[in-house]
């Protein structure tokens, strides 16, 4: 069955979009378009064609940002923020022993990243075209959690779905969740949470459960309105129950020892053990973007298991590979933007505040025991603080000129 769904959901979640929603939606048709094949085509291999349709759909947002928009996002916040990223990858480069191929798909995967957002950036200009896009990714993310359940029933294991890895069909779904549940008050918006929360569920990733335990409390703690929130409180007995169990057994069992117990925490230990023994090493610049997978194995632990007999791994942890491949300088900056990203949560209104919050966790939490810098979800989510600041100085102007 989930092969199956793999194969047709795209067509049918594309379909959903074109009959229902391009009508009220054609200003926003390419965010929308991007946001769909984010889940059901950018690392769905049921089809090759898939993959490269997504590539198509960037190629043509870029296009439309070259042709329609002025070049000026390269001085905004986001775009000197990313700017400076990006001079970070090319300065990883110098005296480095780089796996040429891999350097060289990161860098142009980055610089995708950089004009997907500026289109995002020129396109998401105000509240209405934000609220829009954020109630299609609920919604969205229902049609996606109901085929996760239905996937669950006929396969009885965890599910990926469209995606490439459980875990990342998670992240997905959590996203959803922060803004579902920020609707609550719509109709039907308690279904939603209650499917979107057992769909989480399916996927059993760890993170992306207390990630959302974590929003659903925040969200609970800040809305008064009891009527409102029961459901939430549902979703956080449901989803914590699961996640305690889980925590529980990661807790007790040896992983530190014992490999068979649970090999993806001995992993992990292991990674960040390789890891220090890197940026030790190589403080300044790291070994380039994209090169752990090839170098770890020169800073393997004497103690390690696992690392010792693997030929080929990931840091599972983005800013452990920020700090690795790239060096301390640019974990430092990446730090310095989470922080900032944060902060900039004080300045907006109430309501977006809750909203942006929940998203921004999401996204930070999973990029702690996940890799997700090559993906423009992460971007775009870490950045929409600063963004929809932009947007409320743009309509505090509007109405003062007014």
């Amino acid at each position: 069955m989930e092969v199956l769904f793999k194969q047709i959901l795209p067509i049918i979640l594309f379909g959903y979009f074109f009959i229902f929603e391009y009508r009220k939606n054609k200003d926003i048709a390419g965010v929308i378009a991007l946001f769909i094949g984010f889940i059901t085509l950018s690392s769905n291999f049921a089809f090759l064609v898939y993959r490269t349709a997504f590539q198509l759909i960037e190629a043509w947002l870029i296009i439309c940002y070259l042709v329609y928009y002025r070049f000026d996002f390269h001085l905004t916040k986001i775009g000197k923020a990313l700017a400076v990223f990006l001079f970070f990858i090319l300065f990883s480069f110098l005296g480095n022993k780089i796996n040429s191929e891999l350097y060289s798909s990161s860098l142009i995967n980055f610089i995708t990243i950089f004009f997907v957002i500026a289109y995002l950036y020129k396109t998401i200009n105000d509240f209405d075209r934000l609220e829009r896009i954020l109630i299609f990714l609920k919604n969205l993310t229902f049609i996606v959690s109901a085929f996760t359940i239905v996937a669950f029933v006929f396969e009885g294991t965890r599910i990926e779905l469209t995606t490439s890895n459980t875990n990342y069909l998670g992240y997905f779904l959590g996203l959803g969740f922060s803004v579902a549940i920020f609707f609550l008050n719509q109709k039907h918006g308690r279904l939603v949470v209650l499917v979107i929360s057992a769909a989480i569920l399916c996927t059993s990733s760890r993170i992306v459960m207390i990630s959302s335990v974590v929003v659903a409390v925040i969200y609970i703690i800040s809305n008064k309105r009891k009527l409102m929130v029961n459901i939430a409180i549902i979703a956080v007995v449901v989803i914590g129950a699961i996640g305690v169990i889980n925590l529980t057994e990661y807790i007790s069992s040896k992983r530190f020892t014992a490999i068979n117990k649970d090999p993806s925490a001995l992993v992990r230990v292991e990674i960040t053990e390789a890891s220090k023994n890197l940026v030790a090493k190589n403080p300044v610049n790291g070994v380039g973007y994209g090169q752990f997978q090839f170098q770890f194995s020169k800073y393997v632990g004497k103690n390690s298991e696992f690392l010792a007999a693997t030929d080929k791994i990931v840091t599972h942890n983005d800013f452990l590979r920020v700090v690795d491949e790239l060096g301390v300088p640019a974990f430092l900056f990446l730090v310095y933007l989470v922080l900032t990203q944060f902060l900039t949560l004080r300045k907006l209104p109430p309501n977006y505040r809750k909203l942006v919050s929940g998203l921004l966790i999401s996204n930070v939490f999973f990029s702690t025991t996940h890799n997700n810098l090559n993906v423009f979800m992460f971007w775009f989510l870490l950045m929409l603080p600063t963004m929809v600041y932009y947007m409320l100085l743009k309509e505090t102007y509007v109405k003062e000129i007014r």
